[in-house]
C-alpha cells in the first residue's frame, strides 16, 4: 500500500535527494564561492543546519581557515551536528539565530532547503545581506515555485497547506529567486534546474550572489 502523502513528500525528497549527499553541480558552485569567500575572510555561516546534513556540502567550498557557524534554532540537533562535524574534522560554533550573529562579519553564507520554511522569506534575506561582509557570498540551494499555471503549480498550491502543516512550514510555491534579486547586490547568478523525482518539490534554484562593497 501507499504511504500517506503527507509523509511521502518529505519521505521522497530523502530518498532521492538526502540532504547529506553533493553533487556535482553542487560541488562546484561552492568551490567557487568557497574561493571568493578566502579572498574577503570572515566567517562561514550555515543558515538552518540541522543535525549536520550540510557540513560536506560545505566541505567542498575548501576554504578551511574559515571558521564554521552553523545557525539552528532546534538546539536539541546540535549534539548531533557536533558528531558530524567532528566526522567530517571541522571545527563549529553555534547560535540559535541570525540575529546573534555581527553585521559584516560573514565571507559564505549558505542555505540549502532552508528559505522555504522562514516565516519571512524577506526579512530572512535581509539578515542574510545583513551579516555577510562586502564582497561575501550568499550560496542558495532552494527548492521553488513551478511556472505560473502550469500542472505542476496548481499540484503545489493545492498541497501547500498541507505541506506547510506537516513540514515544518515548508512552502513549495515561492518565488525565491524574485526575492533574492530584490537585494542590491554587486552581482547575482542563479540556475533553475529540476530535482529528478521529487514530484512539487521539483523545480530548484542554485547560485550565489556577492554583497556590494
Amino acid at each position: 500500500s501507499h504511504p500517506p502523502l503527507v509523509s511521502y513528500l518529505p519521505g521522497q525528497v530523502y530518498r532521492f535527494n538526502p540532504d547529506n549527499q553533493v553533487s556535482v553541480a553542487e560541488a562546484e558552485l561552492l568551490k567557487r564561492a568557497g574561493a571568493m569567500a578566502s579572498k574577503v575572510g570572515g566567517s562561514v555561516v550555515d543558515l538552518g543546519s540541522g543535525s549536520g546534513n550540510d557540513f560536506l556540502t560545505l566541505k567542498a567550498a575548501e576554504a578551511p581557515d574559515l571558521p564554521v557557524l552553523a545557525v539552528e534554532p532546534n538546539r536539541f540537533t546540535w549534539e548531533k551536528a557536533a558528531s558530524e562535524a567532528h566526522d567530517l574534522d571541522l571545527s563549529v560554533s553555534f547560535a540559535a539565530d541570525l540575529e546573534e550573529v555581527p553585521s559584516s562579519s560573514c565571507a559564505l553564507l549558505l542555505t540549502r532547503r532552508v528559505l522555504c520554511s522562514v516565516d519571512d522569506e524577506h526579512a530572512a534575506l535581509m539578515e542574510i545581506y545583513r551579516v555577510l561582509k562586502p564582497g561575501g557570498v550568499f550560496v542558495f540551494i532552494e527548492h521553488v515555485a513551478a511556472e505560473d499555471g502550469s500542472p505542476l503549480r496548481v499540484t503545489q498550491e493545492v498541497l501547500r497547506p498541507v505541506q506547510q502543516a506537516m513540514a515544518n512550514n515548508c512552502d513549495m510555491a515561492r518565488d525565491t529567486e524574485k526575492e533574492i534579486r530584490a537585494l542590491p547586490w554587486a552581482s547575482v547568478e542563479c540556475v533553475a534546474y529540476d530535482e529528478a523525482f521529487n514530484g512539487p518539490l521539483t523545480p530548484h534554484i542554485r547560485g550565489l550572489a556577492v554583497k556590494a562593497g
